[in-house]
């Protein structure tokens, strides 16, 4: 990928803070987690995709990862096998594998269970701790994890509203043939109410304009609408039935989005690292094509 990449209309100039990748796949934000470091801000969080040695392991759950993990670790390095009753963590004194069904404790293979009631936060030191234990340098596993927005910093937060907002203005007024008083007033009701009644149903979720897979978005959308604005006496019959176009309008904008989105590519989003390359390049690269991968990187590191 060329320098004269940076130049194309398609970079943004985006503070990432101490982010070393934000990566976007369709419209769905992962991060890329460094294993070199304990991360405490992992709350609200799950896995995406790690890739160790070639390998590439694909879950969504903590437990999961965690067990698949560890059977192609002990397949790869069966010298381990018989001490590995005894692996313990920095962080806890219990034997982190047992011979025998526990509580909590899930399958790797046969005769062998692995504890996998961790929090989020402990889940990936878990994993940083077994890829050590096996003599694999973590530095050389990427790791990309999915993020709730309220694990997300704010300044990436205050940015993917600002462009979800112009791209849901667009939409209204451009697709829907919304005037643009009416579609200012809507996203004027979201910020000023619906976002609030949000915040207080959801822990992951503060804002309406930050989903990023459309059927989460539905789903909080038509529960708020059944629980909270159907027949509350906050709001007046008028209020009811604009309050619900609002979100009626807000599920069509994001199942447009998704429509749209099945028809082009997954599109990634990297940092700069140390020496100009991007971060993944050459296995992303192999599997999308070079056309649809762009960049948000940290005007420190250019």
């Amino acid at each position: 990928m060329s320098n004269d990449f940076l130049s194309k209309n398609n970079v943004y100039d985006f503070e990432l803070s101490d982010l070393s990748a934000l990566v976007f796949e369709g419209k769905k934000r992962y991060y890329f987690e460094d294993l070199s470091q304990r991360d405490y801000t992992l709350i609200n969080t799950t896995p995406y995709l790690l890739i160790i040695e070639d390998k590439c392991f694909q879950y969504n759950s903590w437990s999961k990862l965690i067990c698949n993990l560890s059977a192609y670790l002990l397949e790869r390095f069966p010298e381990k096998a018989q001490q590995i009753l005894e692996f313990k963590t920095p962080w806890c004194n219990q034997p982190m594998f047992s011979s025998t069904k526990r509580c909590n404790f899930e399958i790797v293979k046969e005769s062998l269970f692995v504890n996998v009631n961790h929090t989020a936060v402990h889940s990936c030191w878990l994993i940083q701790d077994l890829i050590s234990y096996f003599g694999i340098d973590v530095s050389a596993v990427t790791f990309f994890i999915h993020r709730s927005p309220a694990a997300e910093q704010p300044n990436v937060k205050c940015r993917m509203e600002d462009m979800f907002v112009n791209n849901f203005l667009d939409y209204m007024i451009n697709i829907k043939k919304l005037s643009q008083k009416y579609a200012q007033g809507v996203i004027a009701a979201y910020k000023e109410c619906l976002n609030k009644e949000l915040k207080k149903t959801s822990a992951s979720y503060d804002s309406f304009f930050l989903f990023d897979d459309k059927q989460y978005a539905s789903n909080y959308a038509n529960e708020l609408k059944k629980n909270v604005i159907i027949n509350n006496p906050k709001f007046n019959l008028r209020e009811q039935a604009a309050l619900k176009n609002y979100i009626d309008l807000l599920i069509e904008y994001y199942k447009f989005v998704a429509k749209k989105q099945e028809k082009s590519s997954a599109i990634y989003f990297y940092d700069k690292s140390q020496n100009g390359d991007i971060l993944g390049k050459d296995y992303l690269i192999n599997h999308y094509n070079e056309k649809d991968v762009y960049l948000f990187y940290n005007k420190k590191t250019v």
